[in-house]
């Protein structure tokens, strides 16, 4: 559904699309909030899910770190990258776990708010809880190029990237995550004029909420809402732009090097490597763009938008599986763990194995 409004939206003067689409006035505000009914069964069905989500999420990368160090020695170049990439996932399950954030884009308004009722009612508790989530779910795209940088060095070269690279990896890394919590903070600060508009909103689109609930975001006239998507989008590009260039010279460099026996590991790394910038791509990146898209073109999701939110925990599930499931020694290593030997092993060398095994009977 389009707003009626049109352009008015961009010079937003107030409540009036919302008590619109309400069919009150602003005076009738108090008696309507008075009648809003708490509905426990959806916020229950959430919190249940994110505890779920967040025990997979620690459970698959407790396997592969224990993996990971049996095999150290076979892949010690790789065990950085692979490190960082399971704090960053393990950081995003804590922060998610922590808020377990509700997001709605509706009416020209963009509000969120931490829905885990362990957490303390202090405002700014709440506050910093949505902050660190923010900076989880961009932090999982800010981090890529340092994972690929070091990709590069250690596939091409053979060596991890020297002292001076490894300085500037990290400090440019550091910047961008620094502005990405100081951004965060200026959009999910919450702001006390904004919690009846926004319980109005969650009402309006059949979530209801708490009465006491902390309400973050804001609406679509406020500078910070515009800075705060043009960082998200600036930064997603330049990570993936600084992805897909290093991933198609380590592309090159492996094709050079197709005839030598041990490219095919190399090569079988890279692919469970590169699913880590495509997993939080698709359960990030992708889902931010639609909702934040819809906000910004007047384009109200309403209770649709909504319901895509939950991909943002599968990213700590997805990246450690298909680490698991891509590299070979890793995968046989995980059946051998679970008692299902058998199945890490393909049809090919099972078959090599027998033939090794099968003792030829003397002829008479």
């Amino acid at each position: 559904m389009l707003y009626n409004a049109g352009w008015k939206y961009w010079c937003f003067d107030g409540y009036q699309p919302v008590l619109d689409a309400l069919n009150i006035t602003e005076e009738q505000i108090p008696q309507k909030m008075d009648q809003i009914e708490v509905d426990h069964f959806v916020s229950n069905v959430h919190i249940v899910f994110e505890f779920i989500m967040a025990a997979t999420a620690f459970s698959a990368n407790t396997v592969l770190f224990i993996i990971m160090n049996r095999l150290k020695k076979q892949f010690a170049s790789f065990i950085f990258i692979l490190r960082l990439a399971m704090a960053v996932d393990c950081f995003m399950a804590l922060c998610t776990l922590t808020c377990q954030p509700v997001v709605h884009v509706s009416y020209g308004y963009f509000t969120v708010y931490c829905e885990n009722p362990l957490l303390p009612k202090a405002m700014i508790v709440k506050c910093m809880a949505m902050v660190f989530q923010g900076t989880a779910i961009i932090a999982t795209v800010v981090w890529l190029p340092v994972q690929f940088a070091y990709r590069y060095h250690v596939v091409v070269e053979g060596l991890e990237p020297p002292e001076h690279r490894k300085i500037i990896y990290f400090s440019a890394t550091l910047v961008a995550f620094a502005l990405t919590i100081y951004n965060m903070w200026a959009v999910h600060r919450p702001l006390p004029e904004y919690q009846v508009i926004s319980r109005l909103l969650y009402h309006l689109d059949g979530w209801n909420t708490e009465p006491d609930q902390v309400f973050m975001g804001g609406n679509i006239a406020e500078p910070r809402m515009w800075l705060f998507a043009g960082w998200n989008m600036f930064s997603t590009t330049v990570s993936y732009a600084i992805v897909i260039y290093i991933e198609l010279r380590i592309l090159t460099a492996l094709n050079k090097m197709a005839k030598n026996s041990g490219t095919k590991q190399h090569q079988e790394l890279n692919r469970a490597l590169t699913a880590l910038a495509v997993v939080p791509l698709l359960t990030s990146v992708v889902p931010i763009s639609i909702y934040m898209t819809g906000f910004f073109t007047c384009f109200d999701p309403g209770s649709y938008f909504i319901k895509i939110t939950f991909s943002l925990s599968l990213a700590s599930i997805l990246n450690p599986i298909t680490t698991i499931g891509l590299i070979k020694p890793y995968r046989r290593m995980f059946f051998s763990m679970i008692g299902m030997k058998h199945l890490g092993v393909s049809k090919t060398e099972a078959s090599k194995t027998a033939g090794a095994t099968s003792v030829v009977k003397p002829s008479h």
